[in-house]
């Protein structure tokens, strides 16, 4: 049996990894890869198994492997066919997760790639390609990205910004996915503020907080004299920041009636979250509606300029419109 490699050819631009083709039939056109093949293949430990993939080559498959479409040929001096798409991933659009939007998006998209700025705390099922760490100008030239749909948190610009940077740089243009703000209404006790450092100034020491921030928040309150409690989600060991509070480890999603049996069994007497928008965090507004409990509403950050959409509907529309969707 012989080994020789190949280069991806020229119009599979998301094949840029050298890969090891193991053959006995040269030509013949198999292909396999992590999860499944194309056709099948005999087992891993068989003699007659037709390639072998490097580690290169795994970390960008998806879990579904490599799929074939109905298109013959094959690039000249290349074994696999020319419309061969890898985990889904070879469409040019790239869609920054964060927020729920983003995994709407991506079902929507199966063929779009997933970066996420971070591991997920509690982890989901993602219909197509995804990886984790940093989005730069050189990250994109090399996913061959066409367009950037960035769909973060609402309240993290801090990944806003370096996804404007870095497509900036690439030369790639950038949809912000952004989800509405909440409104209060006239049952509501929100107190608007600026920042968590703000809550000194609103908070009266010795009260009870609930805060639904996020720890990023808490060294901000650190002047803050009141009792901080905060749900954490995904477990974790690590100590409380602050000399004042503890964590309360629970898993989502919560409806209003555990939330305002929360609230009654910790004794709060305040509510602090962030504008985040959206149907996830609303059930705790709503238990502190009823409970005639005061919010502190901390404002979203200001985000990059450009243009940005509300729904995953709108942002599909404006893929279209800009001939940059995969159909």
């Amino acid at each position: 049996m012989s080994k020789r490699e190949y280069v991806a050819p020229p119009d599979c631009p998301d094949a840029a990894w050298l890969v090891t083709w193991r053959h006995s039939m040269p030509g013949s056109g198999w292909i396999a890869g992590p999860g499944g093949a194309a056709p099948r293949l005999p087992p891993v430990d068989s003699p007659r198994r037709y390639f072998q993939p490097k580690e290169t080559w795994a970390r960008h498959l998806a879990p579904s492997g490599v799929r074939q479409v109905p298109e013959r040929g094959a690039a000249r001096g290349f074994p696999f066919p020319r419309a061969l798409f890898y985990g889904g991933g070879m469409t040019g659009i790239v869609i920054i997760g964060g927020a729920a939007e983003a995994h709407d998006l991506a079902r929507a998209l199966p063929g779009a790639h997933v970066r996420l700025p971070t591991r997920e705390r509690v982890a989901r099922r993602w219909p197509g390609a995804v990886s984790v760490g940093p989005v730069t100008a050189d990250w994109l030239r090399e996913r061959g990205a066409r367009v950037v749909v960035e769909a973060a948190h609402p309240c993290d610009v801090a990944t806003a910004f370096a996804v404007a940077r870095a497509a900036r740089a690439a030369g790639v243009p950038v949809l912000q996915l952004v989800r509405p703000e909440w409104r209060p209404t006239r049952r509501d006790r929100w107190v608007s503020l600026r920042d968590a450092r703000a809550a000194v100034g609103v908070i009266p020491a010795g009260a009870r907080v609930l805060v639904a921030t996020g720890r990023a928040a808490l060294p901000g309150l650190r002047a803050l004299r009141a009792h901080v409690l905060m749900r954490r989600i995904g477990g974790g060991r690590d100590p409380f920041p602050l000399r004042r509070g503890r964590y309360l480890h629970a898993d989502g999603p919560f409806t209003v009636a555990e939330e305002i049996r929360l609230l009654r069994q910790q004794r709060i007497d305040w509510l602090m979250v962030h504008n985040a928008g959206g149907p996830g965090g609303w059930p705790k507004l709503e238990a502190a509606r009823r409970l005639h409990l005061p919010v502190a509403m901390i404002a979203r950050p200001r985000r990059p300029g450009g243009p940005r959409v509300a729904t995953v509907k709108e942002a599909l529309a404006w893929l279209r419109t800009h001939n940059l969707s995969d159909g």
